[in-house]
């Protein structure tokens, strides 16, 4: 199972990091960085797994495709974000952390702007129905 690995690898990097940040403090964040990346790599096939599954839900549904790959790009945003994020709060960095976090909300906010005009459009067909 993946989530061993992961977690072995969090793990590791949590106490390599721990016994480096004293004495190598720069050392320290790159085990944090190159165990970030590790993660990232175990997880990047359930991201296709992810994308089919919305894939096939939209067809389902007769829902254009574009707008559930915006969902999926919404979460890929935000747990991007997360991740430098918590790199930037490793790093002392708190001030960058915050602005990252901004950005990451701006961003999945313009992002979405095309879901609420559809929905906006769906609920004034349903009203007009009535």
């Amino acid at each position: 199972m993946d989530i061993f690995k992961v977690i072995g690898i969090g793990i590791i990097a949590a106490m390599l990091g721990t016994l480096l940040k004293p004495q190598r403090p720069e050392l320290a964040i790159q085990i944090s960085i190159a165990a970030a990346a590790a993660v990232f790599v175990l997880i990047a096939p359930y991201l296709n797994a992810v994308i089919a599954a919305f894939d096939d839900i939209s067809r389902q549904a007769g829902i254009e495709n574009s707008y559930f790959m915006i969902i999926v790009k919404i979460i890929g945003i935000s747990y991007t974000a997360q991740i430098a994020i918590e790199l930037c709060k490793d790093m002392g960095q708190g001030a960058v952390a915050a602005k990252l976090e901004i950005a990451a909300k701006l961003i999945i906010v313009v992002m979405s702007v095309p879901i609420m005009y559809k929905m906006l459009s769906v609920v004034t067909k349903l009203l007009s129905l009535s």
